[in-house]
């Protein structure tokens, strides 16, 4: 059962990240979902706001959290791509370098003059 959600989970996850149209749709529903909180946080606020402070205090929290979370897991995803975009980077001069010299070569073999005949 955990390994069917995780999967499916870990799938949703990619499409997310490189998907235009998942990416689309996920912040769509999100604008949604927080059109939809406002009418029960203004009546929190307004009709309850003894629960508004401790709620307040409890959900300013979890954004502190969050917030702190996701500075450092975006961190993370960005010194791996720079990390890897280098390693790629340095692979992909050598390849490129290499080629030149050989292409190089056979260029300058090719204009060399022809070497003068052996007397015999």
């Amino acid at each position: 059962m955990f390994r069917r959600f995780a999967h499916l989970i870990r799938g949703k996850t990619h499409d997310l990240e490189y998907d235009p149209e998942t990416q689309w749709r996920f912040h769509r529903r999100m604008t949604w979902f927080w059109v939809a909180n406002f009418p029960v946080v203004a009546l929190l606020y307004f009709g309850f706001p003894r629960q508004w402070i401790v709620l307040g205090l409890l959900v300013n929290t979890f954004y502190s959290l969050y917030a702190n979370f996701d500075t450092e897991f975006d961190g993370v995803h960005s010194s791996y791509a720079a990390w890897k975009a280098d390693e790629i980077r340095a692979s992909e001069s050598k390849v490129t370098n290499d080629h030149l010299a050989e292409k190089l070569d056979a260029i300058i073999r090719m204009l060399a003059p022809p070497p003068p005949p052996e007397d015999q």
